[in-house]
């Protein structure tokens, strides 16, 4: 597995870590959304009695068999009525995106290093040849790709092993990977031969393949979205550099992002890990009617917990585990909303609420992974700002032959509808003429300005600008 696909599956078991409650979890990537989730903790407390007979307990004098749980609410099913929503199944582009990880050819290591960084005209004529012959033999999984990407919507039918949201199957990542790949690594080789209609093509056709896996409902598919988009709008600014298109190409990259963006979620979305964590407390603990219930420690030792997590549960209790559940993601979604100079700048009060209300639980030290999801999310749309912004400057300059003095003023000339604010700072990107040229770039995760200068690679946070212009070309 290489650094691209590394850092998506490290966020993964990050954010498994952060839905830790007394030791019942998740695996991080059950993602979806609940329908009446504004109507409150009481009525998500009582939900799974509404869902068929109540499961009463004897006292605490029986035996365990006696009170083990019996799970009633179907999670799964809840699951996929959300993710498809309502939506008529003919614009599904799932079915196309499966057929296309069905043909994918894998690419060796270098083949897939070639695609994803450097530049075609830059390889020897071997390297050049084995890209290409991968590319080649994709192409029939490419044609599915595209198929699959004009589709407006996209959700799976999932399935699980044994019923519980903790056994959904998800199979198809690995294949998105090496799609993903064969397509900007077609752009790149398409650049190569002159062919820059096609690579634009390849690379909005990559851009909307991860805004479809990012806007599905499970939290790894939001994170793999992610990582797929990087990977278009990297492939799209090595378009631009190398290729100077003309104004016309610039504009139909710039609208066609634009509104592809429009649609896209401005926050990673964290309500089927809430419905994986009501679905593991209906596995571990009894049910005695009215919403509480014991722990069963069979079914929480088979489900992973240790000792000292079922100790906290008994002390719980379901129904408290339950609340405490309610109040953390309610609280964590309210956070996530923000960008990361909000809650940097509110985080004395922030770390100070998290720890007031998750002090009975486990969750108390997780904070810093909602935190990093929150930032990585927001690197990704500071990006695609970024490129818009980029795609602006550059048409109003082979417009007007002379680039505008600040971003401001390609807002009332029609090139930009607003400067985008920069999610590491109370202000706007960056922008500054240095000669014929210019530099744009966004504060980057340390939150402070660097001057441009981009941070060490894998240290994004101890310093440095996320630089979006001038273009860093790869040293191979």
């Amino acid at each position: 597995m290489n650094t691209f696909w590394l850092k998506v599956a490290a966020l993964a078991v990050a954010v498994t870590v952060l839905i830790v409650l007394a030791g019942v979890f998740w695996p991080s990537g059950r993602q979806a959304s609940e329908d009446g989730r504004e109507q409150g903790q009481a009525a998500a407390v009582g939900e799974a009695d509404s869902q068929g007979e109540t499961n009463a307990e004897p006292q605490e004098s029986g035996p365990q068999a006696q009170y083990k749980p019996n799970p009633k609410v179907d999670y799964v099913a809840r699951i996929n009525e959300l993710a498809r929503a309502g939506r008529p199944e003919n614009l599904n582009a799932a079915p196309f995106y499966q057929k296309a990880v069905e043909l994918v050819v894998a690419g060796t290591g270098e083949q897939t290093k070639l695609a994803r960084n450097g530049w075609p005209a830059d390889y020897s004529s071997k390297e050049r040849a084995s890209l290409k012959g991968w590319v080649q033999s994709n192409s029939q999984a490419l044609a599915e790709l595209e198929r699959a990407a004009q589709r407006p919507y996209y959700w799976c039918e999932r399935s699980s092993e044994d019923g519980s949201a903790m056994g959904i199957r998800i199979d198809e990542l690995a294949g998105f990977r090496q799609l993903s790949f064969a397509l900007v690594g077609r752009a790149r080789l398409a650049v190569a031969e002159g062919n820059v209609d096609q690579a634009v093509k390849d690379v909005l056709t990559c851009y909307r393949f991860g805004s479809h896996v990012g806007g599905a409902p499970m939290l790894i598919e939001q994170l793999v979205g992610i990582a797929i988009t990087t990977l278009a709008l990297n492939a799209a600014f090595d378009v631009i550099d190398r290729t100077e298109p003309g104004p016309g190409v610039l504009e139909n990259v710039q609208r066609q992002i634009e509104k592809l963006s429009t649609d896209e979620p401005r926050v990673c979305d964290m309500r089927a890990e809430r419905l994986g964590m009501l679905d593991a407390i209906q596995r571990v603990f009894s049910d005695d009617g009215e919403g509480d219930g014991r722990i069963h420690v069979e079914s929480a030792k088979a489900l992973g917990m240790s000792e000292q997590d079922i100790e906290s549960c008994r002390k719980l209790g379901r129904h408290k585990t339950t609340e405490a559940v309610e109040k953390w993601f309610e609280y964590a979604d309210s956070v996530a909303k923000k960008t990361p100079w909000q809650w940097k700048n509110e985080k004395t009060e922030v770390d100070e609420e998290f720890a007031r209300m998750t002090e009975e639980t486990l969750l108390s030290g997780q904070w810093s992974a909602l935190t990093r999801l929150t930032e990585i999310n927001a690197r990704c749309r500071a990006h695609r700002d970024g490129l818009i912004t980029t795609l602006a400057v550059l048409r109003y300059r082979a417009d007007k032959g002379e680039l505008p003095g600040k971003l401001e003023e390609l807002v009332p000339a029609g090139y930009l509808s607003a400067v985008p604010d920069d999610p590491f700072s109370d202000g706007k990107l960056v922008y500054k003429r240095i000669g014929q040229d210019f530099t744009l770039y966004s504060f980057g995760e340390d939150y402070d300005d660097d001057g441009a200068t981009r941070p060490i690679r894998g240290f994004v946070d101890k310093g440095g600008d996320q630089v979006f212009w001038p273009v860093k070309r790869a040293n191979r």
